[in-house]
């Protein structure tokens, strides 16, 4: 259950385990056991039980946004593991021909599984290696990430790279 939450991964499993009863005690070393394993795996490289899009904690100035003419609208903050484009963000409908294969390709697959639905709007939030794939998939054509998105006060990803 906590992969599934995580979004990292897609969970094969179609089983949903039922709760069970058990004492305090083994409850306790029970999440004694998932913060064992969350451990481990992250050490290994595996994500699977963090979630990944953390806790800003309120934090209005770390969403940036990517809007434009045609009616794109869309919010995403920087991860640990990149750039995320946060679930309600709509994205352009029409790509442009100079688009690269790589990107359309993705921006494809988002859409089969699920994660853009059809009307072009996110489902759920979702982790980019980069802000400029990211802006690319929301816009349709290729984009300097950096400078397109921008906080709430029209400061760019990059201005406030530059200030820090």
């Amino acid at each position: 259950m906590l992969a599934k939450k995580s979004s990292r991964y897609e969970v094969l499993n179609l089983n949903i385990p039922t709760e069970s009863s058990i004492s305090e005690m083994d409850q306790a070393e029970m999440d004694e056991f998932i913060d064992n394993m969350r451990l481990i795996l992250s050490v290994l490289g595996h994500k699977v039980l963090e979630p990944a899009i953390g806790n800003t904690q309120g934090k209005k100035d770390s969403i940036f946004i990517l809007q434009d003419r045609s009616g794109v609208k869309a919010k995403g903050k920087l991860t640990s593991d990149g750039f995320a484009i946060l679930k309600g963000s709509i994205i352009e409908k029409n790509v442009a021909s100079s688009l690269t294969k790589s990107i359309l390709n993705k921006r494809q697959i988002l859409i089969k599984k699920g994660i853009i639905d059809q009307n072009f709007q996110f489902t759920q939030d979702y982790v980019f290696t980069s802000p400029s794939l990211a802006a690319a998939i929301v816009v349709g054509y290729s984009i300097n990430g950096k400078i397109a998105w921008k906080d709430r006060n029209g400061i760019s990803l990059k201005e406030k790279e530059i200030k820090e």
